[in-house]
């Protein structure tokens, strides 16, 4: 299983990389829209799910790449990881929103359903 995170806070890095090494998960990071964007054109359908956060050093991923990932072709799961802008991923194309300390647990449980 293959995840993305997106998120610049080094401390969120961090706790995703622990949660998802005791699952035994391949966990690539991204710390800017960029960086999340050759990730995802690198990998591409190899990825069962895309964690979002907002607010990137780049600009915000629901006005910059979370629609133009969906126009793509991207169908994995794109979860919305931002405590204040989940309306507007949701709106952009996230399927679901979970708190930070929840997300990577909530997105195995998903992911195993489907």
């Amino acid at each position: 299983m293959k995840i993305l995170v997106v998120e610049d806070e080094g401390l969120i890095q961090g706790l995703f990389a622990t949660q998802a090494k005791a699952h035994g998960m391949e966990l690539l990071q991204a710390k800017t829209l960029a960086e999340a964007k050759k990730l995802i054109a690198e990998h591409g359908t190899s990825i069962d799910a895309i964690l979002w956060d907002e607010e990137l050093p780049d600009g915000h991923s629901s006005e910059k790449i979370i629609s133009q990932t969906w126009r793509d072709g991207y169908r994995g799961l794109m979860i919305s990881i931002s405590s204040t802008h989940e309306r507007e991923q949701l709106e952009a194309g996230c399927s679901h929103s979970f708190p930070k300390s929840r997300a990577l647990k909530m997105t195995l449980a998903l992911l195993r359903i489907t």
